[in-house]
């Protein structure tokens, strides 16, 4: 019998993780110690809701609760792009570290200093090490190229296409797109797993 897998998956979820996602990751150390066997974590960096990415930042003074994110090149990126594609302002994480010592230890802080990354799923994932919160474990990207091809074939899946000089996502069913932000333009588009 070969060892037991266990597999979690979830979006980038806030720079500073949710605390699903935290769950997520000390439920899954927890069986691991009962059964022992690999931790592999699905990254889905694919999905493209910017809300995924939102991290609640809790005012140390106040106590008040804040909902910050990332800030993108433009509306398209925000909308549409699958999180590895979307583009973070150059002077957000400037910014952001002016403001985070109102809500951090100096010490995660400076881990989210240390960052140095231009799309919030590589931010998130960079963020998520620096915190120790993968040590050990294998972190599989739903945008990797060679983790696509492994995937079974299925008539109705989500694809990345170009449309307005942006990466978009959207839906093809039967080789066709049938949902994606003007859908017209890119129906031209050649349709293909990438």
């Amino acid at each position: 019998m070969s060892a037991p897998i266990i597999c979690f998956g979830q979006q980038p979820c806030g720079f500073f993780p949710k605390r699903f996602l935290y769950a997520k990751i000390v439920s899954a150390r927890k069986l691991q110690q009962e059964i022992g066997g690999e931790i592999v974590f699905f990254f889905h960096d694919s999905d493209h809701d910017p809300r995924e990415t939102v991290t609640l930042l809790t005012e140390r003074h106040s106590g008040r609760e804040h909902a910050v994110n990332f800030r993108f090149l433009n509306r398209i990126q925000k909308d549409f792009s699958p999180l590895y594609a979307k583009r973070i302002l150059p002077d957000w994480h400037g910014k952001m570290m002016r403001q985070l010592p109102n809500y951090v230890e100096r010490e995660l802080a400076e881990k989210f200093g240390a960052i140095e990354s231009n799309n919030p799923a590589d931010f998130c994932l960079q963020m998520y090490q620096q915190m120790n919160l993968l040590n050990g474990v294998r972190v599989e990207r739903s945008s990797d190229p060679a983790f696509r091809k492994r995937a079974v074939t299925i008539d109705d899946y989500f694809v990345d296409v170009k449309w307005e000089g942006e990466i978009v996502r959207a839906r093809c069913r039967d080789g066709k797109i049938i949902a994606a932000p003007g859908r017209r333009q890119i129906y031209r588009t050649t349709v293909g797993r990438f």
